[in-house]
Parts: C-alpha cells; structure tokens; sequence
C-alpha cells in the first residue's frame, strides 16, 4: 500500500484544513447530529489535489457512517439520477420518512460535469429534488462552480448547501499559507518517522515547495525520495495534468476568453498542452470531417513548433497554444457527453517505465539490506532473486516476510526475466 492511501485521512481531525473551512465543516456535521438540517448538501469545489473527495470519506469516517458514490462517470444524466430512487431501495433510508441520525454519506463527483443529452436540466433538477427529500448528509464536489451556475436549476442545488471553496490560502506568505504550510510538513515528518525513514530538512522543504497544495503528489514525492534514496525535489518539476485537464475542458466548451486566460495564466509547456488537445479530439468530434478539419489546425500549431525548435524563432512562443485552443470552433458537431479525457499516449507509457523503474531501485535497496550488497551491485542480480523467488517457495516466503515487498516490488520479482547473465 502506498503511503499516501496508507496515511489517507480517517475523520475530520486528521484533515490538514484552515481554521475557517474546519469551522464550516465541523458545524455542519454537527447539524446533522442533531437532526435533518436546513442545509442537506455540502458542494465542495476547487482545483484537483484540493482534497474533495478525501474531505467527504473524513466526514463519513467522523459521523462513523460509509460513503455511498452516486456517479461513476457514465451517470451523468437525468434517467442516472432517477436511479438514485433504485439506489435508496437497495442501501435504504435514503429518502426521509422519519428523524433520525445519518446511516451513509452519499457522494456525488465531480457534478459539474453533469449532461443530459441535448440538453443540461435533466440530471441537475433530478439532483435538486433529491436534495430536498434525502435523510442523509450529500456531499457534492465540482471543479468550476461558475460553470455549474450556469446550467439550468443549478440555483437551486446551490441554494440548498453549504458552499465552501477547497483553497487553503489566498496567496503565499499569509496566515493561513504559513499555517497550512506548518502542519503540511509536521504530516510528513511524522510519515518518515513512522516508516523508519529520515530525510535532510531541506529536502522536505522542496517536496512540500514544489508541490503546493497537493498534499498526496507531497507524499508521494516523500516515499519515492525516502525508499528510493534519490532526491525527487531536485528533478525537474512533475507534469501538471490536474492543470492541463482543465484548461482542455476550457478549450473544447466554445470559450476563446477563457481559453486564454487559463493559457495566460500557466506555465505549461506549449507542446504538452497541444499534445494533449491533439490526443483528445476524436473523443470530442462526432463526424471524421470535423475530425479532419480540427487535426488540420493542430498541424499549424504543430509546424510552429518546429519552427520554433528547430529554426529557434521563439518569437512564435505562445502561437501553438492559442491555435490548439480554438480547436472547438473547428468542430460543428461536438460530443456533449462527459469526457475523461486522456495523458497523451507516450506520457502515459513515460510514466509506466519510470514507475517500473522505481520499483527496481527500492526492491533492490531492501534486497540489498538483506544480503549485505549495494543497491547497485544487487541490481544486477535481480535476474537471479526473481528466478529463486519464482522456483523455491522456502526463499519466496522469506522474502515476503523480511522486506513487506509492495505490489509494484513483487511483480518486478515474478514478472522478471530469468535469463542469465
């Protein structure tokens, strides 16, 4: 288990919050506590990383109530949501009849991407009035609220909940950037304790800097350097797709002003953010002529970029961005159903590799420990430990039980190739 699942919050307490927002929360549990409140829903909304999701499993885990998911991606629509009465015949209570304490949570995505096709009311208004009559607490995440509001009986679903934006400082070197700050690094400090591990200060500091405000790419950063002895705050800084998804969105919803002001305002990498536009089109584009056409303009971004590399005329610097953003207005008929949308394909298989490649460097660390080798010597026998692991169960067992090898690890031993050296 990774350490970030491992040391994921349980219950309020445990949530890295400022005062404010832990203020507005904890009341409105209590409420709860107290009977059905005015305010049924909770709508969380914020950047990716901000915690939403996490906040609702904390205040299930506080009321000691499970968390009940009302929208895999595909439920998006009216007839998902009028499913939710299907839903309360099989979880039960979920719709009032009497006043008691909470028996779940009930959790719902992401509702800013809710759709019906042709159309956005349908799944909203059923979610308004399931609002209004539900027993339980209903804690709805969205990213962009204004675009929420725009959408026909939103007003309504807003006008039912406690609204608070998942930001934990207005800008850096406040009171609560210091505070959020202090007790971020205190969490990870007592994580390396915990696992047994010890970093330099400074190396903490980075960690933290370099991945402000995503508490779970901090600790993951903190295993990765710890377990991997590598210094990851000293590599170049991790790709940003919680970043580059939404200015995508942006890109494929007909908004150019938008567009460029989330262009404006990042400092993603021209390439990657077309590479993304470009991996993305045939899921938004319903006919191959809008596909064709959209892929011709990618190909004027594209050229620039050469252009830019090649020839060094940077003077077209922020050109690629701006044409792939106005992809949408190359696309008559565009897909309105919600997207996932998708890392470009070679990041994704970047990504891979250097996950596999961590899981060699830490399995050969902890064998290493075991046999009294360097990670480096032991590295080039790893050929040999997956075979005796894969043909003796005494030494397989062994090693199972010395080193809590974690998935990633013991696929590397399994999955290995035997052929010797």
């Amino acid at each position: 288990m990774s350490w970030a699942d491992k040391y994921r919050p349980r219950n309020i307490d445990d949530l890295i919050l400022n005062s404010e927002i832990r203020k507005q929360i904890i009341d409105w549990i209590e409420s709860w506590k107290e009977g059905i409140p005015k305010k049924r829903s909770l709508i969380l909304y914020g950047s990716q990383g901000t915690g939403k999701t996490t906040t609702a499993y904390a205040i299930a885990g506080t009321l000691g109530v499970p968390v009940v998911e009302m929208n895999a991606s595909d439920q998006r629509n009216r007839d998902s949501m009028k499913s939710t009465a299907l839903m309360a015949s099989l979880y039960g209570d979920l719709f009032v009849d009497s006043e008691r304490r909470p028996s779940k949570v009930i959790l719902i995505d992401e509702a800013d991407n809710m759709f019906e096709r042709g159309g956005d009311t349908g799944g909203i208004y059923e979610l308004s009035r399931i609002i209004k009559n539900s027993a339980n607490p209903i804690v709805i995440t969205m990213n962009d609220i204004f675009e929420f509001r725009k959408k026909n009986y939103a007003s309504d679903v807003v006008s039912n909940s406690l609204v608070i934006e998942m930001k934990q400082y207005a800008r850096r070197l406040d009171r609560n950037y210091n505070e959020f700050r202090r007790n971020i690094k205190a969490r990870l400090l007592f994580i390396l304790k915990n696992e047994g591990y010890t970093l330099p200060d400074q190396v903490v500091d980075r960690i933290i800097d370099r991945n402000m405000p995503d508490i779970r790419s901090m600790i993951n950063d903190l295993e990765a350097s710890a377990v991997s002895g590598t210094n990851i705050s000293d590599q170049s800084a991790r790709d940003v797709p919680e970043i580059v998804y939404y200015m995508v969105d942006k890109a494929f919803k007909r908004n150019y002003d938008e567009t460029l002001r989330s262009i404006y305002g990042s400092d993603i990498d021209d390439s990657y953010y077309v590479s993304w536009i470009d991996e993305n089109l045939p899921m938004k584009t319903a006919d191959m002529k809008d596909l064709a056409s959209a892929y011709d303009l990618i190909s004027y971004a594209d050229h620039i970029l050469w252009a830019m590399e090649r020839k060094r005329h940077y003077e077209l610097m922020a050109f690629p961005m701006e044409i792939a953003g106005g992809v949408a207005y190359y696309i008559e008929n565009m897909r309105h159903e919600y997207v996932k949308y998708q890392s470009p394909s070679y990041i994704s298989q970047m990504s891979r590799t250097k996950e596999k490649r961590h899981n060699m460097t830490s399995l050969a660390l902890k064998l290493g420990l075991l046999v009294h080798m360097s990670a480096e010597r032991t590295m080039d026998y790893l050929w040999f430990y997956s075979l005796i692991y894969q043909k003796n169960d005494t030494l397989r067992n062994l090693i199972n039980d010395k080193l809590n090898l974690s998935q990633g690890e013991e696929s590397i031993l399994s999955d290995l190739s035997s052929t010797s050296k």
